[in-house]
């Protein structure tokens, strides 16, 4: 207990001195980069909180979502000796014993551990994942303290929408699973053995792993954000390409953009379970140009029918079927308050698909205005502004999207993400077997017969027979396959974590 008074006194201070100098007037400008800078004062458990919420368009407005997006830079790394006395604790001894040599300068450190490399007596080259010392029982110290204001709040019934003591416990439930690397090792093995020929994915070394130990295989190559990041500063021109070039010799970016993109789909499709925070530090750039993926630590799993539903979706936008792409929307989110206006988010939401399909379209629309980004955001945006909410899973597959298009935006005219996503569904259609049944006739994506607009689609795939199962396509027809998922995710509201000022979720002056 006098753990959790100590947070509590520091979550109060915290809170006066950032935010008090921004609430006499609370636009967004100010308010928002206060609450980003208090999550940041508090640590660990808040800024899990604030990761978490980075994504959650559904909830927070997006000026919001994307201030605190910056919660995933990089933190101040550990001393080395504490790194050293939590792998002698856990894997019952020191690191000298254990590796042929550690290197003690982390090549990463975060919220919850940093990464040092180091090599195994055999001398292969690994990366050592270890937990930073102590945030257990600070994690478990903040959660009674945030039930404990959830509670307060259900009781002041503050929140008509849903029980913040519930959403406390599940999100608590949820970071315990984060917190134990065994179960990110699982992820990886899981994601290894059922990888497609685009990607890699590290084996684990489970006898130097651990609850707070994750020793796995060292993949060479640089990340893709450092790619990113050198093509942003030597802009456009042949001359950048020449240099980019040089700097990275193996790379090829029009085939590392398409096995990304391919990756990303057989995940989320042909699998069903996958990487759950594919930004461009969690991706590295093989020396063959397959995609390597790291840091399991949050993950996805789509139910066959909620993998129907998505798909679906892709395929009615991809032939200009508007209502029938709305059908798809609502599905996946479920009315939060009897107040909620389906007729105006229905209005929105097909205004936006439609939007979308024309620039998707137009050949000389910028691969800007084609991006899903731009539009899927805006669907989720007027969700949250109606009283909508999604399920879990269904919120990291659109996460898991994001990231995708954002990588695919900075790309440029390396990838196209949606002639990508008919060729992905093209050359599933072409093997159903492989997939359970799950998506209607998928070569209709690419049928240019169902649609004289998808002209400027199929001419840039390559031609090919279709294929026609009659089961398949009574699977669209029967409504009783298509049950709703709706089982709401509860998580907390960032506000829950700054004392319960819910009223910060209003519009703001100059909220986006």
């Amino acid at each position: 207990m006098p753990r959790t008074l100590r947070r509590a006194a520091r979550l109060a201070w915290v809170l006066l001195h950032r935010l008090a100098p921004v609430l006499p007037r609370p636009t967004s400008a100010r308010l928002y980069p206060a609450i980003r800078r208090a999550i940041e004062d508090l640590g660990l458990t808040y800024l899990k909180f604030g990761q978490f919420m980075a994504m959650r368009f559904d909830i927070l407005p997006p000026a919001l979502c994307q201030e605190l997006a910056r919660l995933f830079e990089a933190v101040e790394p550990v001393p080395f000796a504490d790194i050293h006395a939590v792998i002698a604790a856990e894997l019952g001894a020191a690191p000298e014993h254990l590796y042929d040599r550690l290197d003690p300068v982390p090549i990463a450190s975060a919220s919850v551990a940093q990464v040092h490399v180091a090599w195994t007596r055999a001398g292969e080259k690994v990366a050592v994942k270890v937990q930073r010392p102590g945030i257990g029982p600070i994690f478990e110290a903040d959660m009674r303290l945030l039930a404990a204001y959830g509670g307060m709040l259900d009781r002041l019934g503050l929140s008509s929408v849903f029980s913040v003591r519930e959403t406390v416990e599940e999100f608590a439930q949820w970071t315990r699973g984060e917190l134990d690397f065994t179960q990110e090792g699982h992820v990886a093995e899981r994601l290894r053995r059922e990888a497609g020929p685009w990607e890699r994915f590290p084996r684990i070394h489970w006898d130097l792993t651990s609850r707070r130990v994750l020793t796995s295989e060292f993949i060479e190559g640089p990340t893709l954000g450092k790619v990113l990041a050198r093509m942003e500063q030597l802009g456009d021109g042949p001359e950048a390409e020449a240099e980019l070039r040089r700097t990275f010799p193996s790379l090829d970016l029009s085939l590392f953009s398409h096995n990304l993109v391919q990756s990303v789909l057989h995940q989320l499709f042909s699998r069903g379970f996958f990487h759950g925070d594919p930004h461009p530090g969690n991706v590295i750039v093989g020396l063959d140009n397959q995609v390597t993926f790291v840091d399991f630590g949050i993950f996805g799993a789509l139910h066959p029918r909620q993998r129907c539903v998505l798909a679906r979706q892709i395929q009615r936008i991809s032939i200009g079927d508007v209502d029938g792409c709305y059908d798809c929307v609502r599905q996946q989110y479920v009315a939060a308050t009897d107040r909620t206006d389906w007729r105006a988010f229905e209005r929105e939401t097909k205004d936006r698909l439609r939007a979308w399909y024309r620039a998707s379209m137009d050949p000389s629309s910028s691969l800007k205005a084609r991006h899903l980004g731009n539009h899927s955001g805006e669907i989720i945006d007027a969700a949250r502004r109606h009283g909508l909410r999604g399920g879990s899973s269904t919120l990291l597959y659109w996460r898991a999207l994001y990231m995708l298009d954002a990588s695919a935006l900075k790309l440029g005219a390396h990838v196209d993400l949606f002639a990508e996503m008919a060729l992905f569904f093209r050359s599933q259609g072409k093997d159903t077997a492989r997939l359970p049944a799950l998506y209607g006739a998928p070569d209709a994506v690419i049928d240019p017969a169902r649609s004289t607009a998808r002209r400027r689609i199929a001419t840039r795939l390559a031609s090919g027979a279709t294929v026609r199962d009659r089961r398949v396509r009574r699977l669209w027809s029967d409504q009783s396959r298509r049950q709703r998922d709706r089982a709401a995710y509860h998580l907390v509201l960032l506000l829950v974590l700054l004392g319960g000022v819910f009223w910060l979720l209003k519009p703001l002056p100059g909220a986006a």
